[in-house]
Parts: C-alpha cells; sequence; structure tokens
C-alpha cells in the first residue's frame, strides 16, 4: 500500500513539474496555444530521438492524435478556456479519456 502511495506521489510530481514547464507566461492555466505549442515541442523531440519502452506510448499519443481541441476541452473541465493545475491533473490521471 505504501508503494502505491509514493507511485501516486511521484505521478503527482511528475505531473505538476510537467504542467509548469509549458505554463510558457507562468500564470497557473494553461491555454489551447501553451497546449499546443508543447505538443509541438514534444514532438520535435520525439523526433530526434529513439523513445524508450517506457516513452513508446506517450510517443504514440503524440504522433497518432490529432484532435487537439477536444484533447484540450478534456483538460478543461470547468469550460473557461484554461486548465488550472487541478483540473489538467485530474484529466491527466486517467489519459484514456483523453486519447480513446
Amino acid at each position: 500500500m505504501d508503494e502505491d502511495v509514493d507511485e501516486l506521489k511521484d505521478l503527482k510530481d511528475k505531473i505538476f513539474t510537467f504542467f509548469y514547464s509549458i505554463d510558457n507566461n507562468p500564470d497557473g492555466t494553461l491555454t489551447f496555444s501553451e497546449i499546443k505549442t508543447a505538443r509541438d515541442r514534444i514532438r520535435i523531440e520525439l523526433e530526434n530521438t529513439r523513445p524508450e519502452d517506457d516513452d513508446e506510448e506517450i510517443f504514440e499519443i503524440f504522433y497518432r492524435h490529432e484532435n487537439w481541441e477536444k484533447v484540450f476541452d478534456a483538460l478543461d473541465l470547468d469550460g473557461d478556456k484554461r486548465s488550472d493545475f487541478h483540473e489538467f491533473y485530474t484529466a491527466t490521471i486517467d489519459y484514456k479519456l483523453l486519447f480513446t
């Protein structure tokens, strides 16, 4: 059980770090423009490196998924055209909601 709690804390830390790394202005929210900029940056990084097995799923998501408006809508839980950390974290915990 402690291992599961530690794993969840580690995941939250990673999501927190990623969220603030793509919050360009840093106002604590993400706009659709910031999401698209992050998507483009990550696609370029992935094109220049061979993903590790653990990253293969992320690699496929960024190449396979085309409807980023739908992704953003899933991140914007309250419909204010911005995603704060709570919304982003909630949506990314179950990423299958975004990409299936």
